[in-house]
């Protein structure tokens, strides 16, 4: 019986260590994060009458960094003085290169998958990988178009600094582990394709969403993500029946980023598209 006695004496002081003083402590507030990695994009495809296509794309981003605040889910944010109402540094990458293939599975519908590298101060870096599903319209004729859904891994170093006072001792903590995973994105590419005409124009717009950075923070996650709207307008040229040149711009709009250094992020780009 004292067995029992020492037991449930047991069970009762963990269950009041643990929940008399109201549960675990709660996540350290939220003061900055820099991240280092490009913005999410949709990847761009064209309506055709192939039914393999394979792409590679070189691109570079302007500015080469953008800053500003934002909002974090799973905690509070705190300032200190010199911050100046600003909480996150984005080091834009220096260029990137993507390459992917797009199959076309039944009628007018294809499945896609690319994987997406860019280079920053450490090298060339594995940015992430893309894969979804479109739906072509009209693919035969003269004006095109093209509806992607698809689900994104945007991979982006980060410092995320966490502050706590207690007693009026002032500690930090930085995390440098993100994980974050798959971010939607959605697009509307059309294009024209007059056999007569020496280039033909395509317009996209997309919407991506953007976690900047997850991290484990006590009882839940602390996480920041922005929405990324996108107009990318361009000429294309078909050198053969299996090779197209591809040039574009793509003007690249954060929302959720208040008090930005730049209201936009430009990124030229050329891509080839190999037609199977």
């Amino acid at each position: 019986m004292k067995a029992v006695y020492r037991l449930l004496a047991a069970i009762l002081l963990q269950f009041s260590l643990t929940y008399g003083s109201g549960g675990p402590p709660p996540p350290l507030p939220f003061e900055s994060a820099e991240i280092t990695g490009p913005p999410h994009l949709a990847p761009l495809f064209l309506a055709d009458t192939n039914s393999v296509t394979i792409f590679t794309q070189f691109s570079f981003f302007t500015p080469s960094s953008v800053d500003g605040y934002i909002d974090v889910e799973g905690t509070r944010n705190v300032f200190t003085s010199h911050q100046n109402i600003k909480n996150l540094d984005w080091n834009l990458s220096n260029a990137a290169f993507h390459i992917g293939i797009d199959i076309k599975t039944w009628g007018t519908t294809s499945l896609f998958a690319s994987i997406k590298f860019d280079s920053r101060e450490n090298g060339i870096t594995t940015t992430g990988s893309d894969f979804g599903i479109g739906f072509l319209f009209n693919p035969a004729g003269d004006f095109r178009s093209r509806l992607d859904f698809g689900l994104s891994y945007t991979s982006t170093d980060m410092k995320v600094r966490l502050r706590s006072i207690t007693n009026n001792d002032t500690t930090y903590r930085v995390r440098t582990e993100n994980d974050k995973g798959l971010d939607p994105f959605i697009s509307l590419t059309m294009n024209t394709a007059f056999k007569e005409w020496i280039i033909n124009p395509f317009f996209q717009v997309s919407y991506c969403s953007q976690t900047l950075f997850s991290i484990s923070n006590g009882v839940e996650d602390t996480y920041s993500d922005i929405a990324l709207f996108t107009l990318t307008p361009g000429i294309t040229y078909r050198l053969n029946k299996n090779i197209m040149m591809i040039i574009g711009g793509k003007y690249i709009i954060p929302s959720n980023l208040e008090h930005s250094s730049s209201q936009s992020i430009f990124s030229g780009f050329a891509q080839v598209n190999f037609l199977l």
